[in-house]
């Protein structure tokens, strides 16, 4: 108690010596400073200059940022079955439901049912939203398709009759994915062109939650 008291009072005083030092070189400066102005007015054209250069930079910078694609608009990535899907996959629907899920997952799993009837739905009746899956823990840790993981995910599949397409994920998505999600399900909605509309959902839902999510982000599309 003694030891840590001590240390306590020595760093106290070197803080307040600290700031006494930082008081008394503020002053000499506002001295210097003054006695300058008085001798010579700096000249305005170096102020002026860095001025006009910041903005530049901002409005490219910002440029840059608006014009870079998202993950999904670039994907590239394979299905259960090993072709290749790649953005085009979002052509010809208003909006794409992409639901992330894990074969471990149990809240993953009870919501298949219910995302498997909207999906039926909506194929019946001209296909404006279509939904998919991304599942995953069906790769190792160098992204490379694990044949005992694909087969567990066609049973899941099978099982719970979500029998829309499911993707997986390569070594760019992962990365998009752990930076982006905290934890599965969670659930992306994209437009046509594989733009995200609206917010992710974390979470489970049934259908008539899930109709309401869709309908949001429909009438966010129609804005």
């Amino acid at each position: 108690m003694l030891k840590k008291l001590t240390v306590f009072i020595i760093a106290a005083a070197m803080a307040l010596s600290l700031f006494g030092c930082g008081q008394s070189s503020e002053e000499k400066t506002t001295e210097q400073s003054t006695e300058q102005t008085q001798e010579e007015a700096p000249s305005e054209t170096p102020a002026e200059e860095t001025v006009e250069e910041q903005p530049e930079d901002t409005e490219e910078q910002s440029a840059e940022q608006s014009t870079e694609e998202g993950a999904f608009e670039k994907m590239s990535l394979t299905n259960l079955a090993g072709d290749d899907i790649d953005k085009t996959i979002f052509e010809g629907h208003d909006l794409t439901v992409i639901n992330v899920w894990a074969t471990s997952c149990k809240p993953c799993l009870s919501e298949m049912p219910e995302l498997a009837k909207l999906s039926d739905e909506y194929e019946q009746n001209g296909g404006q939203v279509q939904i998919i899956g991304l599942c995953t823990d069906l790769v190792d840790m160098d992204a490379n398709r694990v044949d005992s993981q694909i087969e567990l995910a066609n049973q899941i599949v099978e099982l719970t009759g979500a029998d829309y397409t499911h993707l997986v994920p390569d070594d760019e998505m992962l990365n998009f994915l752990m930076e982006n999600i905290i934890g599965v399900p969670t659930t992306f909605f994209v437009d046509s062109q594989g733009k995200e509309v609206g917010e992710s959902v974390i979470g489970a839902r049934d259908q008539a939650a899930w109709q309401e999510e869709i309908n949001n982000r429909l009438a966010m599309l129609e804005k």
